[in-house]
């Protein structure tokens, strides 16, 4: 019996608008957002049912969502702008805004470590140039568990805003007739991109907050991956235990108050997030083991980018829908050691078995200077770096170097997992960009579950296995390690 697909084409008319600068800082990716719920005792029809409802009131609340994002051609001579305009019959009939599919077989959710493409509303390898879909959703029934897949052109929108659009799709999900909670209007959107684009008349430029890379060289490393498998780009989930964050947090405090000024140059914070912690963590591991995957390219940057929402400090509405993402760099995962005397004088608590003096050091220093990135993005930089990018001649060239730096998004403060009516709890939510190695998310904890920090890492193949023997990372493995790639 072939699987039953259905398909819902809920384009809207709107009037289109160009991206702003802000829109081609963030990564020219398609990101999936995967949410998994329990079919058990359920009615299918109802369930369907509610699904084509919610889809249908969100898009008919936010019909940009239905569209395309295509290049804009510019007057004024610039290159490699993009704007969002509606999609046309023949790219509605390629990439329905809502396809139902039940699948007769088991359908596993990963395959060679990325995102089953049998999920998807749309394929993963989508170029840049390509009118591209905003947002397409594919319901995903497999035997008794029903697989919702979010596919999102982060040119669009970035996932602070997709979580809140998800949230109205809950909330129209369980009663159609319920307020929105992301109260906006087409004027207020168009208000807000105006004044970001006239930012750049009106303010003082400031450098950028990030090393630029060659688009050329990272073109390079992609165009290998297809001819040497051991830059396949894979996915991995990873749990890292919360003890021993908070362990490597109070060495870090210790390191920063213990060191000569001229190592510490500043005190670390009594409160410092231990998002930063394990932010350092991850980008001094992952370096490491690319490194050693790759020993003919340590000319390759050991920066840790971390994206950085600047509705807040830049004074944007939090209701704006467009990308609010800047990226915020530390430098340090290479940088020159203290001398050995100085490192082993650390006083260290607790037990932290393999971690290496040199280990706390480095970690100190990406988390210091991530921290002290971090705090420069006040509303005066944020606005000398958008009239910085909006007087560029290519928008194609003010990218940080996604794919060869670590880039962390940390999303772990968010709340995915609600209940959507006849649909019920979402049991499990992720979220994958399959192309771009050198990505990971930090993820919420599932409601009920023991504190811990849920990664979802993408590094190339040959960088993930010598991943997994690097000491430090495997000290900080929660004791049941979550793991999902194929080596």
């Amino acid at each position: 019996m072939a699987p039953i697909v259905k398909s819902s084409n809920l384009a809207h008319i709107f009037p289109p608008y160009n991206l702003t600068p802000l829109d081609h800082v963030v990564p020219w990716e398609i990101f999936n957002a995967v949410f998994s719920f329990s079919l058990l005792g359920k009615d299918i029809f109802e369930v369907v049912q509610s699904v084509e409802r919610g889809i249908s009131n969100l898009c008919s609340n936010f019909p940009f969502l239905t569209g395309v994002v295509v290049p804009s051609i510019q007057p004024n001579g610039r290159r490699n702008l993009f704007m969002v305009q509606p999609a046309s019959a023949t790219q509605i009939e390629d990439y329905p805004i809502l396809v139902i599919q039940e699948h007769t077989e088991s359908t596993p959710k990963t395959v060679n470590g990325r995102l089953n493409p049998a999920l998807t509303p749309v394929p993963m390898l989508y170029p840049a140039s390509n009118p591209s879909p905003v947002l397409r959703l594919k319901t995903n029934i497999v035997r008794d568990e029903l697989i919702l897949v979010w596919s999102c052109d982060h040119r669009a929108l970035d996932g602070t805003i997709f979580l809140a659009i998800f949230d109205e799709f809950a909330t129209f999900s369980r009663d159609p007739n319920s307020p929105r909670k992301l109260a906006t209007a087409p004027d207020v959107q168009d208000k807000t991109r105006q004044e970001i684009h006239e930012i750049a008349s009106a303010i003082k430029p400031q450098r950028l907050p990030w090393t630029l890379i060659s688009p050329s060289a990272s073109r390079a490393k992609e165009s290998r991956e297809f001819i040497d498998s051991c830059r396949f780009a894979l996915s991995s989930s990873y749990v890292l235990d919360h003890q021993k964050i908070v362990l490597l947090r109070d060495a870090y405090i210790l390191a920063g108050s213990s060191l000569p000024e001229k190592h510490s140059k500043s005190p670390p914070s009594q409160i410092t997030p231990l998002n930063m912690i394990v932010s350092a963590l991850v980008s001094l591991c992952t370096n490491r083991a690319r490194l050693k995957a790759f020993p003919n390219e340590r000319e390759q940057p050991s920066d840790l980018l971390i994206a950085t929402n600047i509705r807040k400090a830049g004074h944007i509405p939090r209701s704006y829908m467009g990308n609010c993402i800047l990226p915020a760099e530390s430098k340090g995962g290479s940088s020159v050691l203290p001398p050995p005397e100085v490192l082993h004088n650390i006083p260290l608590r607790g037990s932290l078995g393999a971690l290496q003096p040199e280990d706390i050091w480095h970690v100190y220093n990406i988390a210091k200077n991530l921290r002290q990135a971090r705090e420069l993005l006040d509303r005066e930089r944020i606005q000398g770096v958008i009239a910085n990018l909006s007087r560029s001649h290519d928008w194609g060239s003010f990218q940080p170097g996604y794919g060869v730096s670590m880039f962390i998004s940390d999303i772990k403060a968010a709340s995915p997992y609600m209940n959507l009516g006849p649909l019920g709890d979402v049991q499990s939510f992720d979220m994958y960009v399959e192309t771009l190695p050198g990505l990971c998310f930090i993820l919420p904890d599932p409601p009920g579950s023991e504190p811990s920090w849920r990664l979802r890492l993408v590094l190339e193949r040959a960088a993930m296995e010598c991943l997994s023997s690097d000491p430090l990372f495997r000290w900080a493995l929660a004791p049941t390690v979550c793991r999902d790639a194929k080596m």
